[in-house]
């Protein structure tokens, strides 16, 4: 998988934001904001939220007691 990059981050912390009394920015907002086109901004949250998936697998992998036991464990916090 390709590395969330520091733009990737800043669309992320847009996106996931202060959100206000409405339902938050939307992908059109984001992409305004920082010179964009939607689908750059959706392909960059997807690396990022697939980075974080991948951060909270292997954490779970340190204290788990076996690869079942941390799968288990990875799926019952990622409601996956």
């Amino acid at each position: 998988r390709e590395p969330c990059r520091a733009t990737d981050l800043e669309v992320l912390r847009r996106y996931t934001g202060p959100r206000g009394e409405g339902a938050g920015p939307r992908y059109r907002d984001v992409a305004e904001a920082l010179g964009l086109t939607e689908d750059a901004v959706r392909k960059r949250l997807a690396r990022c939220r697939a980075a974080l998936r991948e951060i909270l697998r292997e954490t779970v992998r340190e204290y788990a007691a076996d690869e079942r036991e941390a799968e288990a464990e990875y799926r019952r916090i990622a409601r996956e």
